[in-house]
């Protein structure tokens, strides 16, 4: 879950642009940033953005095993565990082999002229 002080939150709006879910909105008339906990996935996104600081992660999203939390950093891919704590970034890569698609350069052939998705059948 994540924390807004309220002390801190300027009411700038930049959190609810990061958001990819829309789960922040700024309250018009507090000017604070409220978060929609059934919408937020907790990439961390807004807390990246925020130039004053004023979101964080809740204690208890990491009470079950803190070793196995790891806080978001742009531009690396993580997984989560079952119990949705954020681990450490993939260390292989995302695609087979380097460069490739992994997929042999015969087979990449037959899927582009539709040879595995034969139609009528």
């Amino acid at each position: 879950m994540i924390l807004v002080d309220d002390t801190l939150c300027t009411g700038c709006k930049r959190c609810e642009k990061a958001c990819p879910n829309s789960a922040i909105r700024v309250n018009p008339v507090s000017k604070k940033a409220e978060i929609n906990n059934n919408l937020c996935s907790e990439c961390g996104m807004c807390i990246e953005e925020c130039p004053k600081n004023a979101l964080s992660f809740s204690s208890q999203q990491n009470s079950n095993n803190s070793d196995d939390y790891r806080p978001y950093a742009k531009g690396n891919i993580y997984a989560e565990d079952s119990n949705r704590n954020i681990l450490s970034p993939l260390q292989t890569p995302a695609f087979g082999k380097r460069g490739g698609s992994g997929m042999g350069r015969h087979q990449g052939k037959r899927h582009r002229r539709g040879w595995f998705h034969k139609k009528g059948k």
